[in-house]
């Protein structure tokens, strides 16, 4: 019964679902605007536009997009933080107990991205 009640819980939170659910166009929407964004704010260059070209899974890129958006964007994590659909308790214990340690991993090249993601979403959804 508690393990439901936990599962109805998670399956609400909207980080949850952009992390766990395959096709999902709110993330697409989402990523977007983390391109919009950039390119505004930051950088044209090709590099930056490259990386919102997916030849490989694009669920992958959208997500890892995603992470680095709320490691590096203030403003990112506030917004999902700021949606009644979001669990702000667990989206903050995830960026500050987990992310960080996966993030070092990642540069470190201990981790290759797509592993990068797939242990950021298992460890979300076990907290």
């Amino acid at each position: 019964m508690a393990h439901d009640l936990g599962k109805a819980e998670r399956e609400t939170d909207f980080f949850y679902n952009l992390m766990t659910k395959h096709n999902m166009a709110t993330r697409q929407k989402l990523v977007q605007g983390i391109q919009k964004f950039i390119e505004n704010k930051h950088s044209t260059h090709g590099a930056i536009q490259q990386m919102f070209v997916f030849d490989t899974v694009p669920t992958v890129i959208e997500r890892a997009i995603i992470l680095a958006a709320i490691v590096h964007e203030p403003d990112f994590l506030q917004h999902l933080m700021d949606r009644e659909d979001t669990c702000s308790s667990s989206l903050s214990q995830f960026v500050v107990n987990v992310l960080p340690n996966l993030v070092e991993q990642l540069f470190n090249g201990t981790i290759d991205l797509q592993d990068f993601v797939l242990r950021a979403t298992h460890l979300y959804i076990i907290l």
